[in-house]
């Protein structure tokens, strides 16, 4: 009797260690990683599992949310960490619900974007037996980014999800009609407890959370314009231009110059300064590396001042927008920007000539200038460019001023190119390129022996935006 109540009691215990776990996760310095927008969840069940499947809601501290941003879960060495998707710093002292499950099973599963599974207007569809044929399914739905395994890559867009009664699945798709990304992944468990959006509960009015805009419409169906589902319509067999509108995607062309440079500043390396906690414990400084590419010889010294004027017709909307977004960059580059009047007298002099072309010198090259030319230019601003664009733009431009390149052309950047079809795209209007400007715009790679970078990073400020058709294993970026 008691050998039969022990193996009960085990058979218990197995059973439960395989069941949906759930437990509260507090930001704090210790476990706040990447670029202060994630935190680590260092859980025995979690630690060396990708396969997990997690959601995580945030907690609301007197009905307010203290981490208003879009969130997902993030796999990177051996961790995963809960992950704002818009790049913002997670404060400390947030609290959330983290539930999961070890192991994926027929009620928790991830479901990946795949080239089986997007269609031809950029939407995908969820094929899966618990959700098939189920208009009424009630399910959780999480972003779950894995850059580890097949290169996953995350989705910063709000998505919203609907019942298609002629396919029999439930639908997703990108709210701002984007295409959505193939290797994007999402953590899904099926409940009874009402579907929810993004770890939110749609059926509680007492939390007030504003989490990503993911909409989940039981019963509901995509219009009938939508046909079932052919095999003629996914993605590997579409063309390139009904699918994407790219008449209004602007192209930075880098701007190759050979100087003889003067010798970079000397570095004065200074002690870091350990910070002294409330308990008395020290908290040793730290250094952040960022998956940037840059040429050697044409990046700036540590802790140097860098001189920024502006050509004399420059509009004061584009000159303050320039000001204000440039700043960004001083808190990872370790250099200073310091704007002057005289132009003649910067290093980095910077156009608006409104010609469609947005360009800029590399790093040190402005200091071999002789006639005084612009060494940047914004040539698409307006004054009704929206935050966005002037953001993007600018910073990607100071990025090369700073000595960073595409970052697709990165040394360690092995994209799977269908030559054919860049060089067609290319060649048409509004670039009008030759292949050899393609080939040194687009195809070649700068040398490692010249660059200083760590790993590829397929969501830089300084990557080209492509679509999958550019690729011939449906890679975009």
């Amino acid at each position: 009797m008691k050998n039969k109540l022990f193996l009960y009691s085990f058979l218990l215990i197995a059973l439960s260690s395989q069941a949906q776990q759930q437990f509260i996760h507090t930001t704090t310095r210790a476990n706040t990683s990447c670029n202060y927008d994630c935190t680590i969840l260092d859980v025995p069940d979690l630690n060396d599992n990708p396969e997990a499947v997690i959601l995580v809601t945030a907690i609301p501290e007197r009905g307010v949310n203290l981490n208003p941003h879009p969130t997902g879960v993030y796999y990177f060495k051996n961790k995963w960490s809960i992950l704002n998707l818009d790049g913002k710093a997670i404060s400390v002292g947030v609290e959330f619900t983290v539930e999961y499950v070890a192991r994926p099973d027929a009620n928790h599963f991830k479901y990946i974007i795949t080239r089986e599974n997007l269609q031809r207007d950029g939407s995908s569809f969820i094929d899966h037996p618990a959700l098939n044929n189920n208009p009424k399914a009630q399910f959780r739905f999480f972003q779950s980014w894995n850059p580890e395994i097949r290169g996953g890559v995350a989705n910063r867009d709000d998505v919203s999800i609907q019942y298609n009664t002629e396919t029999g699945k439930w639908h997703v798709s990108n709210i701002n009609k984007k295409p959505l990304f193939l290797r994007v992944s999402y953590n899904i468990i099926v409940s009874n407890e009402g579907n929810t959006v993004a770890g939110t509960v749609k059926s509680n009015p007492d939390i007030s959370i504003k989490e990503p805009k993911t909409i989940i419409k039981p019963v509901e169906t995509i219009p009938a314009t939508n046909k079932p589902l052919d095999k003629k319509d996914i993605v590997t067999t579409k063309t390139i231009s009904p699918a994407y509108d790219f008449s209004n995607v602007h192209i930075c062309v880098e701007k190759a110059r050979n100087n003889n440079l003067p010798p970079k500043t000397p570095v004065i390396t200074q002690q870091a300064i350990p910070k002294i906690n409330p308990d008395g414990d020290l908290e040793p400084a730290s250094t952040i590396t960022q998956s940037l590419s840059g040429v050697t010889d044409l990046m700036w010294s540590a802790g140097e001042v860098i001189t920024v004027g502006f050509s004399s017709a420059a509009p004061f909307i584009f000159t303050s927008k320039v000001k204000q977004y440039v700043k960004e960059w001083e808190t990872y580059a370790n250099i200073t920007f310091q704007f002057i009047n005289d132009v003649s007298l910067a290093k980095i002099k910077v156009g608006f000539e409104n010609d469609g072309n947005s360009w800029s010198w590399v790093g040190r090259d402005v200091l071999v200038n002789p006639s005084n030319e612009m060494t940047m230019n914004f040539g698409w601003f307006t004054t009704s460019t929206a935050g966005t664009e002037f953001r993007r733009t600018i910073l990607h431009e100071f990025g090369h001023a700073l000595g960073f390149i595409h970052e697709h052309q990165a040394s360690s950047a092995a994209i799977a190119w269908d030559k054919e079809k860049v060089y067609a795209f290319y060649g048409s209007p509004p670039n009008n390129w030759d292949r050899a400007k393609v080939d040194f715009n687009i195809f070649a790679r700068y040398s490692q022996t010249t660059t200083n970078s760590s790993d590829y990073d397929v969501l830089s400020i300084m990557h080209y935006f492509f679509p999958a058709d550019l690729t011939t294993d449906g890679s975009s970026f």
